[in-house]
């Protein structure tokens, strides 16, 4: 009896390493699928507009972000009913458990949906906008952003040679990582996109008009949010991670310009939609580079320093964010001392602050992920 329990339990333990190793599989697919259908939504809405939500964007988007919550909640199902209750690194809620990368995609599906039902009712209340920074889309990318981070610790988790060295990682691993590391990375540089954009293509009176995307404050919050994303992947995966992660990141959005050149004129065609402005035309596309872009300055600095020093690559990271703006506005003629001083000490300050946090975050995921790897490898 003991020896049929034994080899029940090491079939379960072999089946749950293989589900979860698909999934996390499956989860990088999804997180492509998810980026090429925001970078698109982005395009449409800046060439042809918003006409409904039923556009053929957020169908991929909205889509993919399901089949998420359904390999989510199938691994969690299956976890709850056959992992032993002090299986490692696992997340246990409500009486359900599941593996902390599983489980965090599941979480950020519930909220990502939630943001749908928010934007039409915002759209119906207040108009229509494409900011990314109304409440309903942010709430989509913050949900979206905790998939994607999901992804990332599912697939360190199902490779813990990640986190030591690369030691034993196959192909299917490497690239994996770099494409769940890179997604991370597009999503993170969110506050780049419009910071970019109010930067170098709207008017010195609109951004006196609107205070609120003064690009001083788009440093700043970009630092909140790329600094804790690159020092968590350089505490977890090391230099050749963060390197493998910006690598993936080019990738990603050389294939979105790619994407969005080619499906948004043939759908336009078909659906009978008119461009704006030629304007539009020329500039939507160069946007997906912009983020990638930035992302080599903090990340540059990343590599400068040991893997645990995440306070020092956020405040190199924050001071560069600044400068490269302080030189764009030096060159228009709008650089004020006042504004640029306190843009100087919040970046640097809260970009050590949330390097601190992001260095910290990955020193335990790290952690997780080796804890974990007790569990027998899928034959």
């Amino acid at each position: 009896m003991s020896t049929l329990t034994s080899t029940r339990a090491t079939t379960s333990a072999h089946t749950g390493a293989r589900l979860r190793r698909w999934g996390a599989l499956l989860g990088v697919l999804l997180v492509v699928i998810l980026i090429l259908g925001s970078s698109w939504d982005g395009d449409w809405h800046g060439r042809v507009g918003r006409d409904s939500f039923w556009i053929p964007p957020h169908l991929m988007m909205y889509s993919s972000i399901t089949l998420f919550g359904l390999v989510a909640l199938g691994i969690t199902v299956w976890t709850t009913l056959n992992e032993p209750r002090d299986a490692p690194g696992m997340l246990r809620l409500f009486g359900l458990q599941a593996p902390l990368g599983i489980a965090l995609m599941g979480i950020g599906v519930v909220v990502a949906l939630l943001a749908a039902p928010f934007d039409d009712l915002w759209h119906r209340t207040f108009g229509i906008d494409v900011s990314v920074w109304s409440p309903p889309h942010f709430t989509g990318w913050a949900g979206f952003i905790v998939s994607l981070i999901g992804v990332q610790i599912a697939i360190v988790q199902e490779w813990p040679g990640l986190a030591r060295g690369w030691q034993g990682v196959p192909p299917s691993g490497q690239v994996a990582f770099m494409l769940a590391a890179g997604g991370v990375l597009r999503h993170m540089t969110v506050a780049t996109l419009p910071g970019a954009s109010y930067s170098f293509w709207q008017s010195d009176a609109q951004l006196n008009e609107v205070r609120i995307v003064h690009p001083f404050l788009f440093a700043l919050a970009a630092s909140l949010f790329m600094v804790p994303a690159i020092t968590a992947i350089r505490r977890v995966a090391g230099r050749r991670g963060l390197s493998v992660a910006v690598a993936g990141l080019l990738v990603l959005a050389a294939v979105c310009i790619v994407f969005v050149d080619i499906f948004t004129p043939l759908l336009r065609e078909s659906l009978g939609h008119a461009w704006r402005t030629t304007a539009d035309d020329a500039s939507t596309r160069d946007l997906f580079l912009f983020p990638a872009l930035f992302t080599l300055l903090p990340a540059s600095s990343a590599l400068l320093f040991r893997r645990e020093h995440g306070a020092r690559i956020g405040a190199a990271a924050g001071l560069l964010y600044w400068l490269q703006l302080a030189i764009y506005l030096a060159s228009t003629g709008v650089f004020e001392i006042g504004p640029a001083a306190g843009g100087l000490a919040l970046c640097i300050g809260i970009g050590a602050v949330t390097g601190w946090a992001g260095s910290r975050a990955g020193g335990t995921i790290k952690r997780i992920s080796e804890s974990a790897s007790s569990t027998p490898p899928a034959r």
